[in-house]
């Protein structure tokens, strides 16, 4: 097999015609597709219709439409696809569209009762299952695929269910089985296929395509099958009794299949064996089936005319795929590329978790863009770049200056960083080096003063256009995960999660204009939908996801009205193959092969006369201060900001806690099967706490259950303190058993050694305190021991300087963390209402604490900490870490919460916490947020410590500490911030991870930051609780666009207002 590299392809650009795709539709083998009618209630009184124009219809094709057999348009529908129906009645209709000239028509059936803004698809849930270790898991809907199965013109939904124990290739453990069903859009269920125990659940196990591979007008479905597995009709593919698993969960022997599906009834046709089977595990990189189980898969045009299926193996290491031709009868192999392949062992290596198909090379047949390099259509390596793996990939036209498609592609190399390069021959236009792995990059049209599309990725540097210059450095709201086309302009919008948002290149920032409540996105952090692209009605694009309780898909159509129609993108082959390919491992978004935007105005394109802008045909009025209140322009804020509500906080907390309540779960499990434990008393060292995405007992979580109480204080809702008292049992209960196997075997789990024998005040402080505050509450909880054996580590264990200051010898002898103010103190402040008897001795102890940290630490002319302190330097450097003043802060809180107030040394705390108020509300940012580091404002945006900020702030103006009119809005606008970070799982972003101690900025600057990072849960569910309480008490108003605060709620809602003097507080 000839492979050439990228070196070679380029010493050839000279004498290289880069050619646009350049297929022969007159041969081409496409879908034969229907109108789409789709009639999506707008809201009680509007129904939107739309449908399909097609690339046979005449540009001067106009429509009627008629509900109910009575036609409801005045004038023919000439310009869009898309009507507007003044319908309020509640009974089901039909909506039919008949194309004047071409004397056809499409009804669809509006159901009675119908949702706004989308079509329900109720579902059919598989039963919940147990793994052989014990622990029980549920279903839920995640990708799903189009394909028309019964060749009536309509697409039907292919949906793949994964358990909740679905695993990264990466991680042990068992997981349940993937469904697969195929419903009509009206729910009606027409099979199920269970590919049985021998497939493991997981992103890059199963890849599914759904495509007319014989066109003969009715769609399969082909994917990896083994034995057991179970078609659409009930029967079992090879032996039904076959069980491969090893006890970690792994299925790294057994026959592996391809199979080909009857799209209308799930009947496998015809069975072969996998190519390349897996064979030898350690040829792809590991023994344990991490890179050997590793799969992709695609359609492409491969002659030219039909459609072929391509399934591949291995990209970290070893790469192979395999081209297979269906003609309704037999599975035949084209081709197989293999790096082992003699000439191409370049080409190892180089795949991302996704691909991208299309004409590149002007052949009029599709190559495969595997990552850093390209399969040409007769199976021979094109190029490869030598740029290696990457998460993320974009295939397009971007510039319409340029002949030909180009590639946006971003890497994990921590080198190479993101790069943009002509598709065909792996010329680099222009690359962004950086040192870290570049884990999204995204690439959509979204500004119309930019030529062509825009890129950008999590190392761009901003928004880039095509020639590689910054559009814009920092974008507010900016996502990196999908797009959709749904406004009807010709821009490009932003998906990502269950929120539409545009960018607004005016103001330089992202603004959402949709928001799908009671809908959720999958795959975690990638946030991407069920399915994105045009899948009804007119050239616009769908958002499928599934229900907040997984019973149901919501198909969403945009109900925007549009002035434009197109014929459908999905008579583009590239575009309709994206589509296919959209499940691939790590969902990408759809994407045509031509150029689609703003620089098309003036043109016809796709069967449509584009006008020139309004801007280019008159002049545009100047707003000026004669003819415009300028005070009333709208301010081009980079987040959220104005009105907030006790019930708006509430969501965003329930949010989190739903979330972490799911995500932490208390039960002891066989750490090498997975077994739940129910029998403590005979457990060994085999017994662990079962692992969630966060430890119980870690200094983070403290903070967590702290929160939770609050949070029960300010709404009532006993969910919160249930879920800590819950805990609490569980680890009291549980401790002394673990207790005993640490004393027989020497080992124990580690997280559980945390709480039995603590080594640190992060091991003991947070939870410590928090678990003297639940015992307060709940005499009846069994943690006075725990509470013991923690108090006993901090006052008679922890390191300390010669004048008793809690202190470290790391990194340095006698250093002193500002973290250990709020990992020690209070706890101690905490001991003097649990321990009354001493309670004078404890509060001595809490104070002297504090002041001898910030004697030493605090920087007066700052009004900040610094971050460390160590006893043999003659220079302190003031690193303000945001995180850490955080913890000073919240520790000032927490000690003033308990000092009396005739305390003799209140005073100077209260001087000290007023001072820090004062130095941190002067650095917050426009956007809401503090700065990594607070006096440097060139550091990142970070989540934590500003929801601490927040909580100390709301909790200081509801105590009486500070003035609500100063620092009411400051917490405000900090929420607004915090909000904006909690996805729409409940996750919360923009977290720095776990940080020592340095004396340098890089260190600090370059913090990772991660939704995994426990130390962001706490501090937002905390500052949640507070506001709640803040906004109950407290009256804000917006009055000459700013948040002012009252204390009695204004009379008015004018937009400015003056105070009315004799008013007087309730």
């Amino acid at each position: 097999m000839k492979c050439i590299s990228a070196f070679f392809s380029l010493c050839l650009v000279a004498a290289f015609v880069v050619a646009q795709p350049n297929y022969d539709f007159s041969k081409l083998k496409r879908e034969h597709l229907g109108r789409g009618v789709i009639a999506i209630r707008e809201n009680p009184s509007t129904v939107a219709v739309s449908w399909r124009y097609l690339s046979s219809d005449p540009m001067d094709e106009s429509f009627d439409v008629y509900r109910d057999g009575e036609k409801i348009n005045k004038h023919p529908v000439r310009n869009a696809t898309f009507f507007q129906d003044i319908y309020k009645g509640t009974n089901s209709v039909l909506y039919t569209v008949k194309a004047i000239k071409s004397k056809t028509e499409s009804s669809y059936q509006l159901p009675s009762d119908a949702p706004a803004g989308y079509l329900n698809i109720p579902l059919n849930r598989p039963e919940n299952g147990t793994t052989p270790a014990g622990q029980s898991y549920y279903y839920a809907p995640n990708d799903a695929s189009i394909g028309d199965v019964d060749g009536d013109g309509e697409y039907e939904i292919i949906l793949k269910w994964d358990p909740s124990n679905a695993h990264d290739n990466s991680h042990d453990g068992y997981t349940g089985e993937v469904y697969f069903d195929c419903y009509k859009l009206s729910g009606k269920l027409l099979w199920r296929i269970n590919l049985g125990r021998n497939i493991r659940a997981g992103a890059h196990y199963t890849q599914f395509m759904v495509f007319d591979l014989d066109t003969d007008g009715k769609a399969e479905v082909v994917m990896k099958t083994a034995d057991g597995t179970v078609d659409g009709k009930g029967k079992v593919i090879g032996d039904a009794q076959a069980d491969y698993r090893n006890e970690q969960g792994r299925i790294l022997t057994g026959p592996e299949y391809l199979t080909v599906f009857n799209g209308l009834t799930g009947e496998a046709m015809q069975t072969i064996d996998y190519v390349p089977g897996r064979g030898n595990l350690m040829d792809w990189g590991d023994n344990r089936g991490n890179r050997s189980d590793r799969f992709l898969a695609c359609v492409a045009y491969l002659d030219g005319i039909h459609p072929s299926v391509v399934m591949c193996r291995g990209y970290y290491t070893r790469t192979v795929l395999a081209a297979y031709d269906w003609n309704g009868k037999e599975l035949k192999e084209r081709w197989m590329f293999d790096s082992n392949h003699p000439g191409c062992e370049d080409y190892a290596g180089q795949g991302n978790h996704n691909l991208r198909v299309g004409d590149v090379d002007g052949d009029g047949c599709d190559e495969i863009i595997y990552g850093s390099c390209a399969i040409d259509h007769n199976g021979k390596g094109l190029y490869t770049t030598k740029m290696g793996h990457g998460d993320a990939i974009h295939l397009t036209h971007f510039d319409p200056s340029r002949k030909g498609l180009q590639v946006w592609d971003c890497h994990e190399n921590k080198r190479d960083g993101s790069t943009y390069r002509d598709a065909a021959t792996g010329e680099i236009l222009f690359q962004i080096k950086d040192s870290t792995d570049v884990g999204r990059c995204m690439a959509a049209d979204i500004d119309p003063t930019q030529p062509g599309v825009e890129m950008w990725s999590l190392a761009s540097g901003g928004i880039r256009n095509v020639k590689g210059e910054v559009v814009k450095a920092r974008v507010r709201g900016l996502s990196c995960n999908m797009a959709v086309w749904w406004d009807g302009d010709l821009l490009r919008e932003l998906l990502d999660r269950n929120i539409v948002s545009k960018y607004n290149w005016e103001k330089g920032i992202c603004e959402r204009i949709a928001i799908f409540e009671g809908a959720l996105s999958n795959n975690g952090t990638k946030a991407t939908p069920c399915l994105q692209g045009d899948i009804v009605g007119d050239w616009r694009e769908e958002v499928l996801l599934r229900t907040a309780d997984n019973t149901a898909l919501r198909l969403y159509v945009s109900t925007i009205p549009t002035d434009y129609r197109f014929h459908t993108f999905l008579e583009d082959p590239v575009y309709r193959i994206s589509i296919a390919t959209q499940n691939v491992a790590y969902n990408q978004p759809t994407q045509p092969g031509f150029y689609f935007g703003p620089d098309l105005q003036g043109t016809i394109f796709r069967g449509c006369k584009i006008p020139l802008p309004v801007s280019a045909q008159k002049k545009k009025t100047v707003v000026n201060d004669s003819n415009t209140p300028l005070h009333l322009l709208q301010p081009a804020y980079q987040g959220t900001y104005g009105d907030l509500t006790p019930e708006q906080v509430k969501k965003d907390v329930d949010r989190v806690f739903a979330y972490i309540d799911k995500e932490t779960p208390a039960r002891v499990v066989d750490k090498n099967t997975g077994k739940v434990i129910t029998n403590y008393a005979t457990m060994g060292e085999e017994a662990q706490l079962e692992r969630g995405a966060f430890r119980l007992a870690s200094y983070e979580w403290g903070v967590t259950y702290s929160a939770l109480i609050a949070a029960s204080e300010a709404t009532g809702d006993t969910r919160y303190m249930d879920y800590v008292q819950n805990r609490f049992r569980f680890l009291a209960e549980v401790a002394p058993h673990f207790k005993r196997v640490y004393k027989e075997k020497g080992t124990t789990d580690p997280q559980l050694l945390q709480i039995l024998t603590p080594h640190a005040l992060d091991d003991a402080g947070a939870v410590c305190a928090a678990m003297m505050k639940v015992r307060l509450k709940d005499p009846s909880l069994p943690v006075d021991e725990l509470i013991r054996n923690y108090f006993d580590f901090i006052i008679h264990k922890e390191y300390r300087l010669a004048d008793g200051t809690f202190a470290r010898n790391r990194p340095q002898r006698n250093t002193l963390w500002l973290d250990d103010m709020f990992m020690g103190i209070p706890a101690v402040a905490q001991m003097s209402c649990y321990d009354k008897e001493q309670k004078d001795k404890y509060l001595a102890e809490a104070v002297r604490q504090f002041l001898q940290f910030a004697d030493r630490m605090f920087i007066p002319e700052k009004g900040l900490y610094r971050h460390g302190w160590v006893e043999s330097s003659t220079d302190h450097p003031a690193f303000c870490w945001a995180r850490a003043n955080g913890w000073a802060m919240l520790t000032a809180c927490e000690l003033l919460d308990v000092l009396p107030e005739d305390y003799p040394q209140r005073a100077k705390v209260m001087d000290y916490f007023r001072a820090h108020v004062r130095g941190v509300t002067a650095l917050q940012s426009g956007e809401g947020f503090w700065h990594q580091l607070l006096d440097r404002n060139d550091s990142y945006l970070e989540t934590s410590a500003t929801a601490i900020y927040v909580y100390c702030l709301a909790h200081a103006i509801n105590k009486g500490w500070i003035d609500a009119i100063a620092y009411g809005p400051v917490a405000h606008l900090g929420w607004h911030a915090v909000a904006g970070k909690i996805n729409a799982e409940g996750q919360v972003e923009g977290t720095c991870v776990g940080t020592g101690m340095a004396f340098d900025p890089a260190f600090y600057y370059y913090r990772p930051v991660n939704v995994y990072a426990a130390h962001g849960y706490g501090p937002v569910l905390w500052a949640g609780a507070e506001m709640i309480r803040l906004l109950k008490k407290q009256y804000p108003q917006m009055n000459d666009s700013a948040v002012q605060y009252y204390q009695v709620k204004q009379k008015t809602t004018a937009p400015i207002f003056a105070i009315d003097t004799e008013e007087k507080k309730d």
